[in-house]
């Protein structure tokens, strides 16, 4: 079941970090780094050096330009085998049974609780959160893997979780969504369209001319730094108490789903334990960042899908490092 790919992937590489103390363990020195990163934007916002408008437009820097630049160079090159093209159904089938259950789930709360609710229990911040920590731990071999389970995670961001949070908002009447409309979220998210670039010039054996590749090498190193600083920028640990019941269902249903899925396709997956883990992990990254502008949009409390995505993103955090401290997966 695996390709050469695979069998040149060792399970969990010590990563070789610059100035590192010998003895250290070096998921731990990843998630420090991280943290400290994180930690700085979140201070210097606190200070009001910097601001979350700051980070607000670096984030949008992040998502047209140095992710862009990271799928190219990674998606572009990798060996694409069976199991790198199972990560986006792996993707798109729990989203859609964690969809169906959120129906279910919520079909009791008011309307304007409702849309927040089924969107927000769906899709994953992979731009921001997933790609910095994951290509700390794991190298390009986990970035190959996250990289392909978002291609799965676009279609769920940008259409499943999009559609439940139309269905029950009030304004939606008189703006009857359409294929046309919908595709149009694809067709202007330069993250997807680089996916798509990325895997037909891999699947055509195209490359990019050599001051070309230089210039996206460059863009992409840019990426980890600055995502990590906007995370820290974003992140409020003041949440909002009005919906707190709410909110723990919906953060409740998205690991207690994630961590079912995750395990059992952790134990039971014929691929090697990188892949098994960034999967694992994947299940249980914190919900994408686009439910807030979709609230915006369909006029629902901003505050309920912020305050998931806060929860979420510390959430996850902790989640993965105990992860790696208790397992150490290998």
């Amino acid at each position: 079941m695996t390709s050469g790919f695979w069998k040149t992937v060792p399970a969990l590489k010590p990563l070789n970090f610059p100035g590192r103390r010998p003895g250290m363990a070096d998921f731990n020195y990843t998630f420090a780094v991280s943290l400290a990163i994180i930690a700085t934007g979140f201070i210097l916002k606190q200070a009001k050096v910097l601001s979350v408008d700051h980070g607000k437009a670096l984030s949008r820097v992040i998502i047209n330009v140095t992710l862009p630049a990271l799928i190219l160079t990674t998606v572009s090159t990798i060996d694409l085998d069976f199991s790198l093209f199972m990560a986006p159904v792996i993707c798109g089938a729990f989203s859609l049974g964690v969809a169906l259950i959120s129906m279910g789930l919520f079909k009791h709360e008011a309307p304007a609780e409702q849309g927040p609710a089924r969107m927000s229990s769906v899709g994953f911040n992979i731009g921001l959160f997933a790609y910095p920590l994951i290509q700390g731990l794991f190298g390009t071999e986990g970035l190959s893997v996250v990289a392909m389970f978002d291609v799965g995670n676009a279609f769920i961001v940008f259409g499943v979780s999009y559609l439940l949070g139309y269905l029950s908002s009030s304004a939606r009447r008189g703006r009857p969504i359409s294929i046309t409309s919908a595709g149009m979220l694809f067709l202007t998210s330069i993250p997807f369209m680089s996916y798509v670039t990325a895997v037909t010039m891999n699947l055509t054996g195209l490359s990019f001319p050599p001051f070309a590749a230089d210039v996206l090498h460059t863009l992409a190193k840019a990426n980890t730094g600055m995502a990590l600083v906007v995370l820290g920028l974003t992140l409020d640990v003041k949440f909002d108490k009005k919906h707190l019941s709410l909110i723990m269902k919906v953060v409740g249903l998205r690991y207690a789903a994630g961590f079912t899925a995750g395990i059992l396709l952790y134990l039971f997956l014929p691929f090697p334990a990188v892949y098994r883990t960034v999967i694992l992990f994947a299940l249980l990254f914190p919900v994408g960042l686009a439910v807030i502008p979709y609230s915006a949009e369909f006029d629902y409390d901003v505050a309920i899908t912020g305050t998931i995505a806060n929860i979420t993103i510390i959430a996850s955090f902790t989640f993965m490092w105990l992860f790696m401290l208790i397992f150490s997966p290998g």
